[in-house]
């Protein structure tokens, strides 16, 4: 066996589609917010602030505006 062979990894093979048993459960947003603690509520609030800001301001060069 090579050197090579000895180093691969392999993965696993993809997962399945979520059968009908493991399907998502219909929380509203409001009772689903609450549910979290209060520092995971701040820590939330302060990502989804940063990928507002990055979405909202204009690209500065027209490489980022061609992505």
């Amino acid at each position: 066996m090579s050197k090579e062979a000895q180093n691969v990894f392999t993965s696993p093979p993809p997962r399945g589609p979520i059968a009908a048993t493991q399907a998502a459960m219909v929380v509203p947003l409001e009772q689903l917010w609450t549910r979290f603690p209060r520092t995971r509520q701040q820590e939330l609030i302060g990502q989804l602030t940063r990928v507002m800001a990055q979405r909202l301001t204009p690209p500065n060069d027209k490489e980022e505006a061609d992505e």
